[in-house]
């Protein structure tokens, strides 16, 4: 079984993978901030060992990752 860490690489390079197999499509202006955030974000924090959808179901409050309200609507790129 695989150590921690030889896990956390395995995963983390199968991200790096996933973005240059098609990076023209991540560099886009047609991808969207919300996607980037569920192929992305999202799956590096969950390699990190964050629960981000919540599966341990904890109250608002104990939860790990918490949804930002967004502040006006934009057309720019994401950050």
């Amino acid at each position: 079984m695989p150590t921690s860490l030889e896990n956390f690489r395995q995963k983390l390079e199968g991200l790096i993978r996933k973005f240059r197999a098609d990076r023209d499509h991540y560099l886009s202006k047609e991808y969207l901030e919300t996607q980037a955030r569920v192929d992305f974000v999202a799956a590096f924090f969950n390699v990190l060992g964050w629960d981000v959808e919540s599966e341990a179901e904890l109250p608002h409050q104990d939860r790990e990752v918490l949804v930002e309200k967004r502040e006006t609507e934009t057309e720019r790129r994401p950050d």
